[in-house]
């Protein structure tokens, strides 16, 4: 057996909370292939399994709060065996699927937030053959929304849009509780000043329409650029 444990990503942090939780007890998992993502007070990273096998044991749920060190999944380690994997055909008899090396590769290349994923998963949606409209590509929530409301897509059924139609809670944690804190420790120890001078710039402006007429176009910028730097 092998036990996948929360490293160590270093700058201190020493806990992380358990985001998503990508499979489940059973599920056949291939190397490198993502299995959870788990957020820190800094970043939210989708962690690959080492090794090739069989999910045997999740000790961890979602929302729950793991130290560096601790067992995160249990996994029957087949990357040493010699028999055969089991096929496509097989997997699906016993419940589950493996996703083959091509689509793992396109997942781990898609450029998406760890809820947006999630959200693709829960409508059924492969988030790998999504075109993202973001920046760089990226795809956000909209896409997600924009193909399940496809007519095309068999998951626009009533009582799945009933379900995602509902209010959702998000608890306050890791990177959001992070930024809170910094901006509340700001307010109450950084002294908040704010400072105005009033200066008569209506020769500069003369000189500015003056230089235009010839052909040179200046912003006041540049003055004052130029009256910084030889003061």
């Amino acid at each position: 057996m092998f036990e996948m444990k929360l490293t160590d990503i270093g700058e201190g942090i020493t806990e992380g909370t358990v985001d998503t939780v990508f499979v489940k007890v059973g599920d056949s998992v291939l190397a490198d292939q993502p299995v959870l993502s788990v957020q820190t007070d800094k970043v939210t990273a989708d962690l690959p399994s080492p090794v090739a096998g069989k999910v045997v044991n999740i000790p961890v749920a979602e929302g729950d709060v793991v130290q560096t060190g601790a067992t995160i999944i249990v996994i029957e380690d087949h990357s040493k065996k010699t028999t055969p994997s089991p096929s496509p055909t097989q997997n699906a008899e016993k419940g589950f699927s493996s996703p083959t090396p091509s689509r793992l590769f396109r997942m781990r290349n898609v450029k998406a937030a760890p809820y947006t994923r999630k959200l693709a998963r829960s409508y059924g949606i492969e988030i790998e053959t999504i075109e993202g409209t973001g920046k760089n590509k990226r795809i956000t929530n909209e896409d997600i929304e924009r193909i399940r409301q496809s007519s095309d897509n068999p998951t626009t059924d009533r009582t799945l849009l009933d379900t995602h139609t509902k209010k959702e809670t998000l608890p306050f944690k890791g990177r959001r509780k992070q930024i809170a804190k910094k901006m509340t420790t700001s307010a109450y120890t950084i002294p908040h000043v704010t400072h105005f001078d009033r200066i008569d710039v209506s020769a500069l402006i003369e000189v500015k329409d003056e230089l235009k007429e010839d052909g040179v176009h200046l912003s006041l910028t540049a003055f004052f650029l130029k009256a910084v730097s030889i003061a």
